[in-house]
């Protein structure tokens, strides 16, 4: 017994200083600093920040909106928005080479001094959806600033992204500048809809003339306040991959007739039972290369116990996968969801219907597919007189960029811009649970990153697709600076 009780307490002692050594050895990664961006105190810089306020302001005015119903987009508020920007910004469009693609997609190449080198990719949209203007504190479309806010539909989804990386560009051409390596300005018209015409269509221009980007920079993570528990400094976060997307849609039927007398089982009521059961049953919860990376570079900064649990997740990931599906977008973070969005069925309310359907969306975690979704479905449903249609538009998760320096240029490069702005930025890669445009262009790089220049706090996401959409007027510094920078640097 006492040879069983000291063998017990030694291994108590080995476990507890493995884990005490993993946590003292979970530090930050180091990433340089550039010390060579003076420029950016020179009031040539700071009217071009004034500037970009103003010309984001006007970006929002014109009313490029993203229909389902493609018919229904007024191209010619399309076509005065690039007339727009040939206005506010002459010198890339006299001196850059600008190609329309799909009439209302842009690309603009900027040639680097050295033609060996792979391009770079810097990416937007600046199509936005609908907007209930009843519902806004300020018109959507008049690019209003209260309070250091610029608010309008676009100011943060996605019209910054365009008209930072123009102003950027503006500021740098006015001052004779040339990049190192070929940069291409990407800027579709459809993201909201699908980037069909816009971001797939420049794809197919660049694979068709032999252009395979070093990396492809688009929308999607920002620099959080706030957001991130138990870390006060502001966590900026690169998306590196991006869940996939497929809808289903589910047909019940049934007897019908008069409500005075219903069947046993209608339509309406085997739909919900099969929602029931896939709510009731959700996919596995698991981390991906993604999220144990993250935790990697967030984990130094959080208190004690919380950094020995990320530098230990071989034994404490139950405990962490517990405390994420406390939160909506935790649990989207490690799990594959499903969620009913349209549900129809019935005309009148003494009438039984024979048929009843409904959406379900599925955002999809890297590692499932599109296929095994379908089989979890089907596999759950056992109902013959449920039928299950595949809906049109699905994609599935992205590769996973390099963050590693020898592979994953951009991703270095992207850290150690924000490092140059501010060092007390903690800097991570995540997951994107949305789709952007940037999935259509893993097709000709493997590196495609995801990042927003925006200062975001949970009241900023949330409007976000909703009323009152807005950007403070710190952030458009922030992305000009961040642009020039990383332009600067390539």
């Amino acid at each position: 017994m006492k040879k069983i009780f000291t063998g017990i307490l030694v291994s108590l002692v080995i476990l507890i200083g493995i884990i005490l050594m993993r946590t003292y050895n979970l530090k930050e990664p180091v990433i340089q600093r550039y010390d060579h961006i003076s420029f950016l105190e020179s009031q040539n810089f700071f009217n071009h920040e004034e500037k970009l306020i103003q010309n984001l302001s006007k970006a929002i005015r014109f009313q490029t909106i993203s229909y389902q119903e493609v018919e229904k987009r007024n191209t010619k508020e399309f076509e005065n928005f690039i007339t727009f920007l040939q206005n506010a910004f002459p010198l890339v469009f006299q001196n850059l080479k600008v190609i329309r693609i799909n009439q209302y997609a842009i690309l603009i190449q900027w040639t680097g001094k050295d033609t060996s080198k792979k391009p770079v990719v810097l990416m937007g949209h600046y199509d936005v959806v609908p907007a209930e203007e009843s519902k806004w504190q300020y018109p959507p479309f008049q690019g209003k600033i209260v309070n250091n806010y610029l608010y309008g539909r676009g100011s943060l989804d996605d019209k910054i992204t365009v008209i930072g990386i123009l102003q950027s560009a503006e500021f740098l051409l006015s001052m004779g500048f040339q990049p190192q390596r070929t940069l291409f300005f990407s800027f579709g018209h459809d993201e909201e809809i699908g980037g069909i015409e816009g971001a797939k269509a420049i794809v197919e221009y660049l694979e068709k003339n032999q252009i395979f980007p070093e990396f492809v920079l688009d929308e999607g993570g920002a620099v959080t306040i706030g957001i991130v528990p138990q870390i006060q400094k502001p966590v900026a976060t690169i998306g590196i991959a991006e869940k996939g997307y497929v809808s289903l849609k589910l047909i019940a039927r049934g007897k019908g007739g008069h409500s005075s007398t219903p069947p046993e089982n209608t339509a309406i009521e085997k739909l919900a039972e099969a929602i029931y059961i896939l709510s009731k049953n959700p996919l596995p919860y698991r981390f991906t290369f993604v999220q144990e990376k993250m935790f990697e570079f967030i984990g130094p900064h959080l208190p004690f116990l919380q950094k020995m649990a990320f530098a230990n997740l071989w034994l404490f990931k139950p405990i962490v996968i517990s405390i994420l599906k406390k939160s909506d977008s935790g649990r989207a973070s490690i799990h594959t969801t499903m969620v009913p969005t349209i549900i129809k069925g019935g005309i009148k309310e003494n009438i039984i219907p024979t048929e009843a359907e409904a959406i379900l969306n599925f955002r999809i975690l890297p590692g499932d597919s599109k296929d095994t979704i379908k089989k979890y479905v089907m596999d759950l449903i056992k109902d013959q007189d449920i039928e299950i249609q595949d809906l049109p538009f699905e994609s599935e998760p992205t590769p996973i960029s390099e963050i590693q320096e020898e592979e994953g240029i951009g991703f270095r490069k992207i850290c150690e811009t924000l490092k140059t702005i501010n060092s007390d930025f903690v800097v991570a890669p995540y997951l994107v649970l949305g789709a952007t445009d940037a999935r259509f262009f893993t097709k000709i790089t493997k590196n495609t990153y995801r990042f927003l220049p925006v200062y975001l706090t949970d009241e900023d996401m949330k409007t976000i697709h909703n009323h009152n959409e807005r950007v403070s007027l710190d952030s458009l510094k922030l992305a000009l600076k961040f642009y020039t920078i990383l332009i600067y640097n390539l």
